[in-house]
């Protein structure tokens, strides 16, 4: 009899021992399997993630390129237009067009570009009209009138001097003033001259004949040092000369 509880007994044992194998097993496989599900699903979340955010960034690059487009245009729009006003105007300018002008807008670096050129442009347009205006004067004088520089080689001439020279211009300028007139006491002449408001001298032109002129020498305003000129103002008296001997 106790030979036969005993082997009940082991029997028994063994019998709970595979039980508990067989749960054990079975929590095992439950799990892996449990885990196995979580960890596909992680990654399936980490992917759509992924996904979304690459869908997000190309559409913020897209965004970006056209809207970057879109300001380069504006600016180029913007910028252009008046820089092309600008070369237009320095051409015409250049041209000798001193009536263009810049339109002036808003309260930028090209409204203050475009006011110092019209300032400039209204500048040389004064000095041009009052250069021609006394170039006209010039050229009207009954006086002959040189204009020679610092050395004292003349410029240029009014239309009395060539008449008086009996010689055009370009056989007069580069010439030293001495060369046509001649002073009473010689060389040096220029300080006599400057002495002088009118001194009585002599002007020897084409033919080799002189005549009697009165003289002037006058320094032009406004020239820079160095860069000195003077104007030559002669006067004909051949006639008062002549009536002085009758």
């Amino acid at each position: 009899a106790s030979a036969d509880g005993r082997r009940d007994f082991d029997a028994a044992v063994a019998a709970a021992f595979d039980r508990r194998d067989s749960v054990q097993n079975l929590i095992h496989e439950n799990l892996q399997s449990a885990a196995d599900s979580e960890v596909e699903q992680a990654r399936r979340d980490v992917d759509r993630q992924i996904k979304n955010a690459r869908r997000r960034l190309s559409a913020l690059l897209l965004f970006a390129t056209v809207l970057g487009f879109s300001v380069t245009f504006s600016l180029a729009r913007s910028i252009g237009g008046p820089i092309r006003n600008v070369v237009g105007a320095l051409r015409a300018l250049r041209g000798g067009n001193f009536h263009e002008r810049l339109p002036i807008s808003g309260n930028d670096e090209f409204s203050d570009m475009a006011l110092a050129f019209n300032q400039t442009a209204e500048e040389l347009q004064r000095l041009t009209v009052t250069r021609a205006f006394l170039d006209d004067i010039q050229r009207s004088l009954a006086d002959g009138v040189f204009v020679v520089d610092g050395d004292f080689k003349v410029q240029s001439l009014n239309r009395a001097s060539m008449t008086l020279l009996g010689m055009a211009e370009p056989d007069v300028e580069g010439q030293p003033l001495n060369r046509f007139l001649k002073f009473p006491g010689g060389d040096p002449w220029v300080p006599e001259l400057r002495a002088n408001s009118r001194l009585e001298c002599s002007l020897t032109g084409a033919s080799g004949v002189s005549r009697p002129v009165l003289c002037s020498l006058e320094p032009l305003s406004g020239e820079e040092q160095g860069n000195a000129r003077y104007v030559c103002t002669i006067t004909d008296i051949t006639g008062l000369k002549e009536a002085e001997q009758a």
